[in-house]
């Protein structure tokens, strides 16, 4: 019909038949082409998750993201010994393989199976195809994304930073291209987060039923507790340590600073307590466990003590190696006592040792015997003749490893103790103790009254003493 010359219309023209030729990729362009690779390499997997998370959403079943990398990968090393473009998933294509019904991967093989055939076959037929016709059938399939932007007014209501979100990188995408606008999307993201990181949420607990603890501002049955108890969702990092620190010091009211920027110390004279909830604390840094050492030493100079509840092994563990956590005293009677049963298990061992070594030497003499008068009595020179070993030389092995483990923790222990003994008269900094750990808050409310009494009762001694009274 010649639209292209009556009508200016645009036809699809030629259409290659036939499979190309492999050969090897041009590595003398590899350094023209790395900037542009890794562009495309990104929107491909970006276009190839979005539209798996869409379908997964739809469909209800799981997405592998590790998996569609991987495949990516595969099929792109294969296609580069062809003259083919970079595989990726077809927005058209895949819209239109979901109209149709399709519901398994066997659709993917009757896909390429038509794609085959086109090529060797069907090719030159199309060739006189106006190019609207595929723009009309990519439309048609595309029309329930479009639908998405429907979605905006619910961004509004719910979340604000996801429809900024949504809203630049739209404009980037359509403003520029689609590298452009994946890259704007990634970097509107990560600013989101870093700004939702810093500003920290924070609620007062109080106390609902006995054992029941809910945030002041949210139930109106929760009552504030003698014991102020705070819970900063997420725990203190390098993002927000500064937001912890600040928040712990204004639920306490302590206002009072020197010039140089530590709490005063003198003026507090009534002990008491704080209560920081850790239930949501799944990680820390050098940072958060700086701010949380700053905190108990401020506090513990206001005569308040910080109780942690709920607070992670790991995160306990990470508190330890940084030194931030009270250390129990070493016995020397009791290093002693470990010392010499530790001497008094080599020597043990040692000797079974011996006696496994003289009693193998005499076994392997009868077994010989034994087999002498067999041979002469017309027996089986290679009976089995079984004998019992007194020592199991397994059980000898794991006790050298556990004597072994054993030297190296009193090795450990003696240059402790001789760190200690050191550090006697030097002023010891303030450390977080065990007892300031609780497994839920009622234990921790329990233990504060006892606390608070008990240190009280240390400091009037101390005020006695000091002639202050």
């Amino acid at each position: 019909m010649n639209f292209e010359k009556k009508y200016g219309v645009k036809i699809l023209k030629n259409v290659p038949t036939g499979f190309p030729s492999p050969s090897l990729p041009r590595i003398d362009i590899w350094a023209e082409i790395y900037s542009s690779a890794i562009g495309i390499a990104v929107v491909s997997y970006a276009v190839t998750m979005a539209m798996g998370q869409i379908f997964a959403k739809k469909y209800k079943y799981r997405l592998d993201s590790n998996q569609e990398l991987l495949a990516l990968g595969l099929v792109n090393v294969g296609s580069a010994f062809f003259p083919v473009f970079p595989t990726s998933c077809s927005l058209s294509r895949t819209l239109v393989n979901e109209k149709c019904g399709a519901r398994s991967q066997l659709s993917g093989f009757i896909a390429a199976l038509c794609i085959l055939i086109v090529i060797m076959f069907i090719g030159p037929l199309l060739e006189s195809l106006p190019s609207c016709v595929l723009a009309a059938i990519v439309l048609v399939v595309v029309e329930p994304l479009l639908r998405k932007c429907t979605d905006l007014p619910m961004l509004w209501r719910c979340s604000k930073a996801d429809l900024f979100i949504w809203i630049g990188t739209a404009t980037a995408t359509l403003c520029t291209d689609i590298a452009p606008g994946v890259a704007v999307g990634i970097s509107l993201v990560i600013l989101n987060i870093a700004i939702q990181s810093q500003q920290a949420t924070v609620k007062i607990l109080g106390q609902v039923k006995d054992n029941d603890f809910r945030p002041i501002d949210m139930y109106d049955s929760a009552t504030e507790t003698s014991f102020r108890i705070i819970h900063f969702v997420g725990g203190p990092v390098s993002e927000n340590c500064r937001s912890f620190e600040d928040v712990v010091m204004d639920a306490t009211n302590i206002i009072r600073k020197t010039r140089s920027g530590s709490i005063d110390s003198q003026g507090y004279t009534d002990w008491t307590a704080i209560i920081l909830d850790c239930t949501t604390w799944t990680r820390t840094d050098h940072m958060g466990i700086q701010a949380v050492d700053e905190v108990n030493k401020d506090l513990r100079k206001t005569q308040i003590f910080p109780l942690f509840v709920n607070l992670k092994a790991s995160i306990r563990r990470q508190y330890c190696l940084a030194g931030i956590l009270e250390q129990p005293d070493l016995d020397e009677a009791k290093l002693a006592k470990e010392e010499a049963r530790i001497l008094e298990e080599e020597a043990r061992i040692q000797e079974e040792r011996r006696k496994c070594s003289a009693f193998k030497v005499s076994m392997k003499k009868y077994k010989k015997r034994c087999v002498v008068d067999a041979m002469e009595s017309g027996e089986d020179g290679n009976a089995h003749v079984e004998i019992k070993l007194c020592y199991d030389e397994k059980e000898l092995d794991k006790a050298e490893r556990d004597l072994f483990d054993a030297k190296k923790d009193l090795a450990l222990w003696k240059k402790q103790l001789a760190q200690q003994n050191r550090s006697k008269d030097m002023v010891q900094p303030v450390r977080i103790s065990q007892n300031q750990f609780y497994p839920s808050i009622t234990d921790a409310m329990i233990s504060a009254n006892l606390l608070v009494k008990e240190q009280g009762h240390f400091f009037d001694i101390k005020q006695s003493k000091d002639g202050k009274f």
